[in-house]
């Protein structure tokens, strides 16, 4: 009876492990927005000519209004402080391109936020994005 048992688990417990590898799978959460399709953003620095390139892309739904406001800041002494600042607005596809001197030895960073608004001027949504890079 013992022997019975012990296979009847042994049998279980190899039922178990040999479960499907993709139902422990799960899909990464991406954002759900209403009206923005795309966005994107880039930054880099030219360490031969010390400018930043700032870059960011909005994509939204027609009848609504894109403001891209991009945000340059440096590490210093453990914290981030502001540099210089840009926004833009339009609709479809708006694009912020920005560059920007900066001196090397310390690390930047470059955020978009993106903001939507619809016919009325009414808020409906925003995302943001950021990029680091090391100039040291």
């Amino acid at each position: 009876m013992k022997r019975i048992v012990t296979l009847l688990l042994l049998a279980a417990l190899l039922c178990c492990l040999m479960s499907p590898a993709s139902a422990a799978v799960i899909d990464p959460i991406e954002p759900y927005f209403q009206k923005i399709i795309s966005t994107y953003v880039d930054f880099s620095i030219n360490e031969s000519t010390g400018i930043a390139n700032c870059y960011a892309r909005c994509i939204a739904q027609d009848g609504v209004t894109i403001k891209i406001v991009g945000t340059l800041q440096q590490y210093t002494n453990g914290s981030w402080v502001y540099v210089t600042s840009w926004s833009t607005t339009g609709t479809g596809v708006v694009v912020l391109d920005k560059q920007y001197a900066v001196y090397s030895g310390y690390k930047y960073r470059f955020i978009a936020r993106f903001y939507i608004y619809d016919a009325n001027g009414s808020f409906v949504e925003s995302d943001m994005l950021s990029r680091i890079y090391d100039y040291t």
